[in-house]
């Protein structure tokens, strides 16, 4: 399958991202990124492993980052009341 990027980014640049979760089960989200520096060539898993994105903020529900997982951002408990 041929590469289409979508969009690219320069390290340390804020990636903004929005999720829809469908059921709410707790637990968190990753977001990974991998750089592929040929138009033909598609990444691997194992690029996307080793370069998992850091967490920097939640616009929506003001989570803080897990500073001993930075590459987590948690989902909301079911507590807080949903935000649209």
């Amino acid at each position: 399958m041929p590469v289409n990027t979508q969009q690219t980014y320069a390290r340390g640049e804020i990636v903004e991202v929005e999720v829809t979760l469908t059921s709410h089960r707790g637990g968190h989200f990753e977001f990974k990124s991998c750089s592929v520096p040929g138009t033909t060539e598609s990444p691997t898993q194992e690029c996307f492993d080793d370069h998992p994105l850091a967490f920097v903020s939640d616009e929506l529900y003001s989570a803080n980052p897990d500073l001993d997982r930075p590459e987590r951002a948690y989902v909301a408990p079911k507590s807080i009341p949903i935000r649209v």
